[in-house]
């Protein structure tokens, strides 16, 4: 990592990065990527991860947002997919469209969350006011008359398995279900958060229970697994 960034981390999280470099062999880069300020009304802009076989960057929207706890949570990302050999989920070459791979991309994070925000919050607590506020500005877009009836029903059960899961709050798991209830989607998460529970250490498992709680194309899907000191993805 650049030196003008990699010395604003504190210590633990400057050991996290060496160590993710050495495992990998890939140097972990920092790019700027303005198109990612101003997204969310009152909230901080977010940080952003790409990963592949030959490549990591922390995409920041601005040279001045360089957040600890945003950073870990990219940083986790990338050890997934470069140090433990986790698969990244993506539309398979001979699908491919860009809003499918939008989409999948989402999937994807969405399923990683499940797995890397209760490590983030183990390490930094205090970022779970930030994930409460993201997933109260989720109940707005799933109140909302302009969302899609399938963006409803995904966002709707997988933002139920996240907070049951991962931040188990009250208050936000009493406003989802008398949003969800309605709709006919509480015994669906119900049902899901409790099959993604048995599954989640394995993510083909994972990918596996979406297809089928979601009806998703399991032709267009395909994972890719990085083999960063080689240089090579399968």
């Amino acid at each position: 990592m650049e030196p003008e960034y990699f010395e604003r981390l504190p210590g633990d999280l400057q050991s996290m990065v060496a160590k993710i470099e050495a495992e990998s062999g890939i140097e972990i880069k920092v790019t700027l990527d303005e198109s990612r300020a101003g997204r969310y009304f009152d909230e901080p802009d977010p940080l952003a991860c790409v990963v592949t076989e030959a490549k990591a960057q922390i995409l920041i929207p601005s040279r001045d947002s360089f957040p600890e706890g945003a950073v870990l949570h990219e940083l986790l990302h990338i050890q997934r997919f470069l140090v433990e050999g986790v698969p990244q989920l993506v539309v398979c070459e001979h699908h491919w469209h860009p809003d499918l791979e939008k989409v999948f991309t989402q999937v994807d994070n969405n399923i990683e969350h499940l797995v890397i925000v209760p490590k983030e919050l183990e390490q930094r607590p205090d970022r779970r006011d930030r994930w409460i506020a993201v997933m109260t500005r989720v109940l707005a877009q799933l109140r909302s008359p302009e969302i899609l009836p399938a963006d409803r029903t995904f966002l709707g059960i997988y933002s139920w398995v996240f907070i049951e899961r991962v931040l188990n709050d009250k208050t936000l798991l009493a406003q989802y279900a008398a949003t969800l209830a309605p709709l006919n989607l509480m015994e669906r998460a119900l049902d899901f958060s409790r099959d993604i529970a048995f599954v989640l250490p394995s993510k083909e498992a994972a990918v596996h229970a979406l297809v089928e709680q979601f009806h998703l194309a399991e032709e267009c899907l395909c994972l890719h697994y990085f083999y960063p000191k080689k240089g090579t993805c399968q």
